[in-house]
């Protein structure tokens, strides 16, 4: 498996977020959210390191964890600009479908909640911890 293969399968709706490490092994995780990408930050660390991910909506929250876990490529569905623009200043190669201004909650009339919980964070490792907060406090049918 390479990582177009990877990027096929999300586009096949076959996960939410995947990862292909720099050893060719494969994870993926999915569910509503940044709950799949915080689980696979936490349950393969070494992996994330030098490899490869690709998720469905990337904003600055799930970049701050992408450029924390170490990853060298990513490829988002959807990804906003300050996202694509966090990414790029670290050097993380990076591939899309859609890029819009910002993400917004599911009704469209506000910011993601979380895009609104990191808004005024810039340190990569506080917006991580924020992230990892964020998800932690998430009601069940969220993760």
């Amino acid at each position: 498996m390479d990582f177009q293969d990877v990027i096929k399968q999300l586009k096949e709706d076959c996960f939410s977020v995947g990862l292909l490490s720099s050893a060719g092994d494969f994870y993926s995780e999915t569910g509503h959210t940044i709950a799949p990408l915080v689980r696979l930050c936490r349950q393969y660390p070494q992996e994330m390191k030098g490899g490869c991910v690709a998720d469905k909506i990337i904003g600055r929250g799930a970049a701050s964890l992408l450029i924390w876990s170490g990853v060298q490529e990513v490829f988002a569905l959807f990804i906003s600009k300050p996202a694509k623009a966090m990414l790029e200043e670290h050097g993380i190669r990076l591939s899309y479908g859609e890029l819009a201004d910002q993400i917004y909650n599911n009704r469209g009339n506000d910011l993601c909640p979380l895009e609104k919980h990191v808004l005024q964070l810039s340190d990569i490792d506080e917006m991580a911890k924020a992230v990892f907060e964020f998800s932690d406090a998430l009601p069940e049918h969220l993760k």
